[in-house]
């Protein structure tokens, strides 16, 4: 891509410099607004971005994508680690606890992180069908029906996929 625009990325790729810059100002953007939870969306098509609508601020967010200012007064977030199930929701556990708690959060849909975390790192080395279960019935102790399992389930060109987990959920915050 060809700009004069020196604010405009003329590349797919940041560096880790550009990349911590970036995530340094959306963490001042979500304080900034009264906000604890930020992140980015991953692995999203650029060709569905819409540069009208930068931000989105009740969508889910990948633990891998996320950032909390845990640190600010107020903030009640933070990644539960009492029992072993929480360790492959804790994606789903802080954002419903921010639900609860502050409502809002802020993802930049502007840029995106492409991730294997499903099938190497992250939680992959851990995560069984047991424990997929154990996560959505722990799930559903602390937050109730705001988290259901997923129904049929299409891949980004609207193509039905497996289900990775015969207990994968999904939310449904009420407001």
């Amino acid at each position: 891509m060809r700009t004069d625009n020196d604010d405009v990325f003329t590349h797919d790729k940041l560096s880790p410099e550009e990349a911590y810059e970036y995530v340094q100002q959306l963490a001042a953007l979500t304080k900034e607004a009264g906000l604890y939870l930020f992140g980015f969306k991953k692995n999203v098509a650029p060709l569905v971005f819409k540069p009208q609508a930068p931000f989105m601020f009740n969508t889910f967010i990948d633990a891998s994508c996320m950032g909390i200012l845990g640190g600010e007064p107020g903030c009640e977030l933070y990644f539960d680690t009492s029992v072993p199930e929480a360790s492959v929701c804790e994606d789903y556990f802080t954002i419903l606890t921010n639900a609860y708690y502050h409502r809002l959060h802020i993802c930049d849909l502007r840029l995106t992180f492409s991730s294997q975390a499903y099938t190497i790192g992250g939680c992959s080395n851990t995560r069984t069908s047991e424990l997929e279960k154990k996560a959505y019935y722990f799930l559903r102790r602390k937050f109730g029906d705001a988290v259901e399992i997923k129904g049929e389930v299409a891949d980004g060109r609207g193509m039905a996929r497996n289900k990775t987990s015969e207990y994968e959920r999904t939310l449904r915050i009420p407001f």
